[in-house]
């Protein structure tokens, strides 16, 4: 676990897709980036934070890429899609946009999401799960997410984890603890420039 007091100060993350400021402030000081969308979403923006890591003379792997998404998981399609059209109508959202915001399906179509979303580049995948979820819920997502930790491990060794490798967890954990062990996420002294003025 991180330290209360770390070198070069606590990890930036910054959240969001705006590709002329969000993208580019991440690029020069963030540590890890949020992003949200569909995997061709994801992935245009993962070109533009490259192009702006570049452009800054960063290495793209310095920085831990994620996507947060609510999730719905269940042992049947069926009941997947009945509490998808729950949390649907209870929030008002449009069914071309619902794809963007929420997973749902059984353990394969949640493992075949994941897949997809790792594919396009992304180093973990960030849940939560809508209110009245079940430990059974939280014990679905993590056998249906499972054998993405085992067959994707981190690229490299960090020298010192932000977070837990997922050899290391117990559990897989579906909130802040990614699918990949978070490669390029250190605690080492990214130096004072790379912070805000």
């Amino acid at each position: 676990m991180p330290q209360p007091v770390q070198p070069g100060g606590p990890k930036i993350l910054i959240g969001g897709g705006g590709e002329r400021k969000t993208l580019r402030l991440t690029a020069r000081y963030a540590d890890l980036w949020n992003g949200f969308g569909d995997p061709a979403t994801v992935h245009h923006k993962l070109e533009v934070l490259r192009e702006h890591c570049e452009a800054v003379g960063r290495d793209p792997e310095e920085i831990v890429t994620t996507r947060l998404g609510t999730l719905i998981v269940a042992e049947t399609m069926a009941d997947a899609e009945r509490r998808k059209r729950a949390w649907q109508e209870e929030r008002g959202i449009a069914d071309e946009s619902v794809g963007a915001r929420l997973w749902w399906g059984d353990a394969d179509a949640i493992r075949a999401q994941a897949k997809a979303m790792l594919d396009v580049g992304l180093g973990g995948l960030l849940f939560n799960m809508p209110a009245g979820s079940s430990a059974e819920d939280v014990r679905l997502a993590g056998e249906a997410l499972a054998p993405l930790c085992r067959s994707n491990p981190a690229p490299r060794e960090p020298s010192s984890a932000l977070l837990p490798s997922s050899e290391e967890l117990e559990a897989p954990f579906l909130q802040s603890q990614g699918l990949r062990g978070f490669p390029g996420a250190h605690a080492d002294d990214h130096g004072s420039e790379r912070r805000p003025p």
